[in-house]
């Protein structure tokens, strides 16, 4: 089952941080595991950007069947925020952007960072070997990061994640949207 958290400063704002656990069956979650770990051997972005570890090129994952389902989900998901949330009866197109993977190894880590120009992004942990933290400060909210959970929050939210302290590699992916609101 999947388990759902809000962190938000305001009541009924979407001005927060989105959590799902157990967001995707284990049969899934491992091939995309698998593939991530495939696609990130090699750091295409040279620690050039504010992951400072092995990570694909920005649009690297949108291409690949493997993660059609995932994007379809996490877009059903940043939808149903929307309409629960926003309380918007409209309809909008949802772009993924960039969708990317990550490979931390020991002493690697993502440094404090925006999504900007986007409107939404997500963070989604495949695999997480021991106790890592993402930070979110404009929420004072620190979370323990765990295997098969997604995070969802607009693009302008300031987070970061602490040092990989383990030998074994914290795998993941993120994303970025864009809206665009339908005609009606």
């Amino acid at each position: 089952m999947i388990r759902t958290t809000v962190i938000a400063n305001e009541q009924m704002s979407l001005n927060a941080v989105y959590r799902f656990e157990n967001f995707l069956e284990e049969d899934y979650l491992n091939l995309l595991t698998e593939k991530t770990e495939e696609l990130t051997l090699t750091d295409f972005q040279q620690r050039q950007t504010n992951v400072k570890a092995n990570m694909t090129e920005y649009d690297k994952l949108l291409y690949i069947e493997e993660y059609q389902n995932f994007i379809q989900q996490s877009v059903q998901f940043l939808d149903f925020i929307m309409r629960l949330r926003g309380g918007t009866k409209e309809g909008w197109e949802y772009i993924m952007d960039d969708l990317w993977g990550m490979r931390h190894k020991k002493g690697d880590n993502t440094i404090r960072h925006r999504h900007l120009p986007a409107h939404w992004s997500g963070s989604f942990y495949l695999k997480v070997p021991g106790e890592t933290k993402m930070y979110f400060p404009e929420f004072d909210f620190v979370d323990t990061l765990k295997d098969n959970t997604l995070y969802i929050f607009p693009a302008f939210v300031d987070h970061l994640t602490s040092i990989q302290d383990f030998e074994e590699n914290r795998i993941s992916i993120a994303f970025n949207v864009n809206l665009k609101k339908l005609p009606k």
